[in-house]
C-alpha cells in the first residue's frame, strides 16, 4: 500500500489486510487500528469502509481522545467538502460533549462548524452554553457580538447590557462595561 499501487488493487489489498487483521487478531487489536488509520491517510476513497469501523472500535473500546483525533484528522482531510466536513464536525461536537467529556474540544467543534453555518442560532446556543459552563467569558462576549452585528440597534440593545454585565460580573472590566453601554 505505501509503495501507491493503482487505486483499484490498493483498494481490495486494504479490504484483504483489514479482513486479515480482523480475523486473525480481533477487531479492536491496535494494529487493525493503526492499519485502518493507514489506509484512511493514504486512500481518501476509503472513507466509506474505513472510518466507520474505527469509529466503531474506538467507540466500545471508550478509546475517546483516540476517536476525537480521528475526527480531527478526518476535518482537516476534508475541509474542501463541505457537506462531509459538517457531517463530521456534528457527529465530532456529540462525541466531545456527550461522551468524551471534552467541552473545550467541543466548543473548537462549534466554532468551526459555525465557519460552514455562520449564524444558526441552535448552533451558537449550544456554544453559548458551553462557553458559559466552561467560563470562557470573553469568547462568549464575542460570540454574543457577532450576533448584534446582524441585528438592529433596538434588537442589539439587550444583548449590549448582557455584554456590559459580563464585563461587570465575570470580567472585572469596568471600563469595557461602560463603553459597551
Amino acid at each position: 500500500l505505501e509503495a501507491g499501487p493503482p487505486a483499484d488493487v490498493a483498494t481490495e489489498l486494504a479490504q484483504r489486510a483489514v479482513g486479515f487483521h480482523e480475523e486473525w487478531y480481533g477487531e479492536g487489536a491496535p494494529v487493525l487500528l493503526s492499519l485502518l488509520r493507514k489506509i484512511l491517510e493514504s486512500d481518501p476513497s476509503s472513507f466509506d469502509w474505513a472510518f466507520p469501523r474505527l469509529t466503531v472500535a474506538y467507540t466500545s473500546s471508550e478509546s475517546w481522545d483516540e476517536l476525537l483525533s480521528l475526527y480531527d484528522a478526518e476535518i482537516e482531510r476534508n475541509q474542501s467538502d463541505a457537506e462531509r466536513a459538517t457531517s463530521l464536525l456534528e457527529e465530532a461536537i456529540q462525541t466531545a460533549k456527550d461522551f468524551a467529556d471534552a467541552p473545550d474540544r467541543a466548543i473548537d467543534y462549534l466554532n468551526a462548524l459555525l465557519e460552514y453555518r455562520p449564524g444558526d442560532p441552535s448552533l451558537e446556543e449550544q456554544l453559548r452554553r458551553l462557553l458559559e459552563r466552561q467560563e470562557r467569558w470573553l469568547e462568549l462576549i464575542g460570540l454574543l457580538r457577532t450576533r448584534i452585528g446582524r441585528l438592529g440597534a433596538a434588537e442589539g440593545a439587550p444583548i449590549r447590557f448582557e455584554i456590559a454585565a459580563l464585563y461587570l460580573d465575570r470580567v472585572g472590566a469596568i471600563d469595557e462595561a461602560i463603553e459597551e453601554i
